[in-house]
């Protein structure tokens, strides 16, 4: 396969039961050939990502002096920061347990923090950010509006009710995050983000400029192309592939610089701390597994600790009060 699949959730939104499943079946077919898809037809209103694109060049225009007060060490959970991180700060190199060159990109993180106004986080106060965290409040909800149509189309597949999973994602500690990557003009390197796979249960993005690219089964690299700012790309990550027992498996991917900066919007769905990660029974191969069960909490822990290192769970203030 060259290309990402396109899936048009409109009929999964008005349609019949079989109308779902028929969708459920494409996006079953899309992961386990390559493990993304990108997405159209959800029925989120275009204003809500032009929106959020809006406050997302207003942050990242500012003063670099002012965006390194965009910091904070209160945290929603232990593996979650908010506010600012510099260029080279992060490496994912790192989450794959390898050494190597930081990566090229600014980035902006707010968690499901951003769905209380009473709690406090890093937003800048020039006049020109007005709005952010109302813009991004509310690409935070769309993404949830998605993630809940999503999850259900994967129960279809699974032959389980289609509000399976609502009981195991519903208090998640989701990261939602804004990203720039400059030109590639006097850098040393293409690296906006190294290759790596994801963590968590789904990574849902859009972007605006090129440079995203999958590796696939044949051991090809393959641009993500997606037509307008309101079409999301979506791939699986570890979670996902621990409870299928390999059967969809979180895929390589990188992001390398242009000549051109590139914005884009990530939103990461994790699942329950207390969520028990284990093989759904239909996976099993002879009633075994390839994977331990594991607590999301411990599993996401442990993976913290091998991108940011053993102290960094320790390290910051949390802030656990209820977010809605």
């Amino acid at each position: 396969m060259n290309k990402i699949p396109v899936i048009d959730l409109s009929k999964a939104m008005t349609g019949s039961l079989e109308d779902r499943k028929a969708v459920a079946r494409e996006i079953d077919e899309a992961y386990k050939s390559i493990g993304f898809i990108t997405v159209k037809g959800h029925g989120i209103d275009k204003s809500v990502f032009e929106n959020a694109y809006q406050s997302l060049d207003a942050f990242f225009a500012l003063p670099l002096d002012e965006k390194y007060r965009c910091t904070t060490d209160v945290r929603p959970c232990p593996w979650q920061t908010n506010g600012y991180s510099r260029l080279l700060e992060e490496n994912a190199h790192k989450l794959m347990g390898k050494e190597g060159p930081g990566d090229y990109v600014e980035k902006f993180s707010m968690g499901r923090s951003v769905l209380s106004d009473e709690l406090p986080l890093p937003f800048p106060a020039d006049p020109s950010c007005d709005g952010i965290r109302q813009n991004m409040k509310r690409y935070y909800e769309a993404c949830i509006e998605l993630t809940n149509i999503l999850t259900g189309l994967f129960a279809l597949v699974l032959d389980l009710p289609e509000d399976h999973f609502v009981d195991k994602v519903d208090k998640s500690w989701d990261n939602l995050r804004l990203h720039r990557y400059p030109a590639i003009e006097g850098l040393i390197n293409d690296q906006g983000v190294a290759e790596h796979k994801d963590t968590d249960f789904l990574t849902i993005v859009t972007n605006v400029e090129d440079g995203m690219e999958v590796l696939t089964k044949e051991g090809d690299w393959i641009d993500v192309k997606t037509d307008s700012i309101d079409q999301f790309v979506i791939n699986i990550g570890d979670i996902l592939q621990r409870w299928s027992n390999d059967e969809y498996v979180s895929i390589l991917h990188r992001v390398k610089l242009t000549k051109d900066p590139r914005r884009s919007i990530i939103f990461i769905k994790g699942v329950n701390m207390d969520g028990l990660v284990e093989t759904f029974p239909k996976f099993l191969k002879d009633g075994k597994s390839n994977y331990e069960p594991i607590t999301y909490g411990e599993f996401i822990s442990q993976k913290a600790a091998q991108m940011y290192g053993k102290d960094f769970l320790d390290k910051g203030k949390i802030d656990d009060s209820p977010k809605s």
